[in-house]
């Protein structure tokens, strides 16, 4: 009964073997003809597209997309390595407000009042966000994380890039940050949106300028 038994899944196994061999042979191949464009087949590091080429159609190997990509975006709290400075996103300020009209009513959408106290000027058309930015320097040399070397943008629902307002003064403003090696830095990016027809894509977009000849944009996500 047992000699039986052991024959039995000794042929399941031949079956299953035999099965797996013939899957693996008939896995479509990078190069390989397909049928339309667009389709795709394989899991992760394996997986391939099928584009035109030529008159024809053939699978190719489909990238993965890397962190920091529109497709996969650095998350809140997580750092992100760029020219040597290690950059991470701490907090969204969506009503800043009073934190840029009181530092200095010449930021826009700000007054003095009867007082000469700086407000906020409830007619204005513009509203302020600020994006929390933590930076650590793994140079050898102070940088200045948020200089003229880099640029943000808010991502707008439309797709619309809309860029910091570079020359907001306020004493957080992560543009006057400089960092010591080893050092860490924190500032806040201020953006002037307008009251209404704007919204955003949660996203902000760091680019990085450090080789004047070409530049890099890197996806960072932005949530409140």
């Amino acid at each position: 009964m047992k000699s039986g038994k052991s024959r039995f899944f000794a042929m399941l196994t031949c079956f299953a073997l035999a099965f797996s061999f013939q899957a693996a042979a008939n896995a479509a191949k990078a190069g390989q003809k397909c049928s339309k464009a667009g389709i795709t087949t394989g899991k992760g590091a394996s997986k391939l597209t099928c584009v035109k080429k030529g008159k024809s159609f053939a699978w190719k190997k489909t990238p993965e997309s890397a962190l920091g990509s529109a497709k996969m975006p650095v998350p809140m709290g997580t750092k992100f390595k760029i020219s040597g400075i290690q950059y991470s996103i701490s907090a969204v300020n969506s009503s800043a407000d009073a934190l840029l009209c009181e530092a200095n009513s010449f930021n826009e959408g700000c007054k003095l009042d009867n007082n000469f106290k700086s407000i906020v000027d409830p007619n204005s058309d513009t509203t302020w966000l600020t994006i929390e930015i933590t930076a650590s320097n793994s140079t050898n040399e102070i940088i200045k994380p948020g200089g003229i070397d880099k640029n943000f943008f808010l991502v707008l629902s439309n797709g619309q890039l809309l860029e910091r307002t570079l020359f907001a003064t306020f004493p957080q403003n992560f543009y006057d940050v400089q960092v010591i090696p080893g050092g860490t830095g924190i500032g806040q990016v201020p953006f002037a949106l307008p009251k209404t027809g704007a919204s955003t894509a949660n996203l902000l977009v760091l680019r990085d300028r450090t080789n004047f000849l070409k530049s890099a944009d890197y996806y960072f996500e932005v949530k409140w």
